[in-house]
């Protein structure tokens, strides 16, 4: 028997390997060779691999430890609340401060895409300006009012979104991905309010500093909304989602403009 956890999950993780390669060889010697004679012939002795930790509750019973595999963890939602008023103590106007940043930094990147790929077609939202901040009233029915901000910027794709927009502490500034498009080591610095990243020299002056995401828009409310397509995308995003929702639904859209609501 092994004689820790560890050695346990590493046994458990050999074997199980060795029953997906054996699995594989099963699958391909009915699906490729089975229709050719005399290959069609063709077996295999053991199909199985058996042991004696398949039976966990004999196996927890004669050890002296926990056969599973136990880390730290976190409950995701419940986290991400306790994370909010550290980042921001209980002022909404941070909320509305880091959606602005967010909003700016992505019109001077959609403007400096287009300068770099001249050829990019772009269809922008129909606004008054780059980007729209609006509160509507307060409505006593229902008990609530929007505030919305509207940009004209690059917007997201889907890695953007599920990968950095709604990963708390994952900032897609600082990815290889936005590196090679918006800084250049043979430029000089634009201004940058934030440090430079290596030796890189940015194109675009940013001014959000936070990697937040979307945990900024629950300063202000209890939901969000939002819409969004990246300027080299053909397909947009749309969601709803509360804090405390265990699966965000995303739905695609190829009538939305460019930019992010």
């Amino acid at each position: 028997m092994p004689d820790s956890a560890r050695i346990y999950l590493r046994l458990r993780n050999w074997l199980d390997g060795i029953q997906s390669e054996l699995d594989m060889s099963w699958a391909v010697l009915g699906e490729l060779y089975g229709r050719f004679t005399p290959l069609d012939q063709l077996g295999m002795r053991w199909r199985r691999v058996r042991s004696n930790l398949d039976d966990i509750r004999s196996l927890e019973a004669s050890v002296r430890y926990l056969p599973r595999r136990v880390r730290f963890d976190v409950a995701r939602s419940e986290l991400l609340s306790l994370l909010i008023r550290p980042l921001y103590g209980d002022d909404p106007s941070y909320g509305v401060r880091e959606l602005m940043q967010n909003a700016v930094d992505a019109v001077h990147e959609r403007e400096y895409y287009q300068q770099k790929y001249p050829d990019t077609e772009v269809k922008l939202r129909e606004q008054e300006s780059q980007i729209v901040v609006s509160l509507s009233e307060w409505d006593a029915g229902c008990g609530e009012a929007w505030f919305e901000i509207v940009d004209q910027g690059i917007g997201m794709t889907e890695e953007m979104l599920v990968e950095y927009f709604l990963t708390a502490g994952a900032s897609y500034r600082r990815s290889d991905k936005w590196q090679s498009i918006f800084e250049d080591e043979s430029q000089p610095l634009m201004g940058d309010s934030n440090a430079t990243l290596g030796n890189a020299k940015s194109h675009v002056v940013r001014s959000g500093r936070f990697g937040v995401g979307a945990l900024a828009a629950f300063l202000l409310g209890d939901i969000i909304e939002v819409e969004t397509r990246h300027v080299s995308s053909d397909v947009g995003f749309r969601f709803s989602a509360y804090l405390s929702q265990e699966v965000i639904n995303i739905e695609k859209t190829f009538t939305m403009p460019t930019g992010t609501r």
